[in-house]
Parts: C-alpha cells; structure tokens; sequence
C-alpha cells in the first residue's frame, strides 16, 4: 500500500515538474526580462487610456519634485501654504 501512494506522489510530482517548466517557469523568465529592459530604460510602459508612457528613469527623475511647479513640495501641500 505504502508503494503505491509513493509512486502515485512521484507520478503527481513528474506532472507538476513538467507543467512548471512548460508554462509557469517561461512565464517568469519572460517577465524578469521584460523589468529588466523596463528598470535599464529601454522598454515603456503604459499607464491608463492616455498615451503616457513611463519607464524606470522618467519615474526616478520625478521622485520627490512636483513636475509642474519645479518645487519638491506636492500640490495639495502647496495649497496650504
């Protein structure tokens, strides 16, 4: 009895290997690929319906700074003062 539950878990255990690497390691591999065009600037990425596109050094180069008024204070910040 004991034979046969090992060697139905090490047939389950094949299935899983072979369906891991076929379709969920591809997956990953593409997806590492494309964060690291993405994080090196040399893909965009689209963000909503608007054509604004963004990649890793634009959103760098706005990290504390309030594009419009050159200052590093946001606008709801602004409207306080």
């Amino acid at each position: 009895m004991a034979s046969l539950i090992f060697l139905s878990w090490l047939a389950s255990l094949l299935a899983f290997s072979k369906f891991w690497k076929e379709y969920v390691d591809v997956l990953g591999i593409q997806f590492s690929r494309w964060s690291e065009e993405f994080a090196l600037g040399k893909k965009n990425f689209e963000i909503g319906f608007y054509p604004t596109y963004v990649n890793a050094k634009s959103l760098w180069s706005r990290v504390g700074k309030n594009v419009d008024s050159g200052t590093t204070l946001g606008p709801d910040v602004e409207k306080l003062h």
